[in-house]
């Protein structure tokens, strides 16, 4: 049994857009060269397709096997080889592809099929692609079986394939050098892009900040537009307050302002006890008359912070005297003398009490063992006034 059918195929094969294109290339040839007696079918395609992007050449080599029904055969093995039996590539049982002892090229792709029932099924068929000049050569396929006797048996049918690329060569690189000059160009437009890019993301990150800044100063300017608002109310009502109650603004600033003031001497010398209270009775200032000075009482005409001081002078042989400063019966302030020798003896003390309006303040006397406070030049004197109204 022969070898029956080699088939090479020589063609273009776009990968992308086809677009026409004015080139004078002269055509690929695949020259075969028939060897004669083997009982090979040669079938020759030249086709040439242009491509804009990229040219490529493919030859395709089939190997089938003449029918013969009088010789079985089993374990059949289809290879195809080049220039002295350097192996492309190979079939055998289950259709296991094989490629040379240089491992597959990604430019080389085997397939077929191996039929031991119907031998003349049997093929394999290797695509070799971007085909060059070097590709040239001898080309071999081999058929290796076993008879009924178990004998190995090898048929062979050489095949010569000659490549003239001509001006081929000058086209791809003609075309490769349009793919490198597109791909610089694409890489020009991509980084304007980006420039672009970052430039329109500086300009939103801006619009975002003063857009910001624009919502805050709004925030702002309704904040002061609502105390104006609520400033010229108050004002509206002041207005209001002085045309029904008849006064004017001044009036009631001058009468929410309104002092308070007191200071009192002593003026008895004798008759002095514990747990009374010590009235100064001599007037020598009383704004707002909060003080009483017969009854020696202070009477709180307002909610605020007050202000006293008190000062007592007095002088007799071992006398002492024990005295504080009672806001509503709760001492807030103390003054204790004691004489020896027939030395004078004076004291003072200050200090400042929150009151509500209608608290007492007085001089209590807790003991004592003395008759004699002095009253000459204001020595012994008790004072108040108002720090801050409430």
């Amino acid at each position: 049994m022969e070898l029956h059918e080699i088939e090479t195929t020589a063609r273009f094969v776009r990968e992308r857009e086809q677009v026409p294109m004015m080139i004078s290339v002269a055509p690929l040839m695949v020259v075969l060269a028939l060897n004669s007696g083997l009982g090979w079918s040669i079938l020759i395609e030249d086709t040439m397709d242009y491509s804009r992007d990229v040219a490529r050449v493919l030859l395709k080599i089939k190997c089938t096997v003449e029918k013969d029904g009088n010789c079985e055969k089993s374990n059949i093995h289809l290879q195809l080889s080049k220039d002295n039996n350097k192996r492309i590539a190979s079939i055998s049982g289950e259709d296991k592809i094989e490629y040379g002892r240089f491992q597959k090229q990604t430019s080389i792709e085997a397939e077929g099929h191996i039929d031991s029932d119907d031998v003349s099924n049997s093929y394999l068929s290797v695509t070799i692609d971007h085909v060059m000049k070097e590709d040239s050569g001898l080309y071999t396929c081999s058929m290796f079986y076993l008879d009924y006797t178990g004998k190995m048996h090898v048929e062979k049918a050489n095949k010569q394939i000659t490549v003239e690329n001509n001006h081929s060569e000058d086209l791809i690189r003609s075309l490769l050098d349009k793919v490198y000059a597109l791909e610089q160009q694409q890489e020009k437009v991509t980084q304007e892009l980006k420039t672009q890019n970052e430039t329109m993301k500086k300009q939103s990150d801006l619009m975002t900040q003063l857009e910001g800044k624009a919502t805050l100063l709004e925030s702002q300017h309704l904040e002061i537009q609502d105390h104006v608002n609520k400033a010229s109310s108050r004002m509206d009502l002041l207005e209001d307050m002085e045309k029904t109650q008849g006064q004017s603004l001044n009036d009631l600033m001058d009468k929410d302002s309104t002092a308070i003031a007191f200071s009192f001497g002593y003026n008895a010398r004798n008759g002095i006890k514990g747990g009374q209270t010590l009235i100064f009775s001599n007037p020598i200032l009383n704004v707002g008359g909060a003080y009483n000075g017969t009854t020696g009482m202070f009477t709180s005409p307002r909610d605020g912070l007050y202000v006293f001081h008190l000062a007592i002078r007095h002088h007799r042989s071992q006398d002492w005297m024990d005295v504080h400063i009672k806001a509503n019966d709760k001492i807030v302030a103390s003054i204790y003398l004691s004489i020896h020798d027939n030395h004078d003896d004076q004291a003072s003390v200050s200090t400042v009490v929150s009151l509500k309006t209608g608290d007492i303040v007085r001089v209590f006397v807790h003991s004592a063992y003395a008759d004699w406070i002095e009253n000459n030049d204001h020595y012994s004197t008790f004072t108040g006034y108002l720090l801050k109204p409430f």
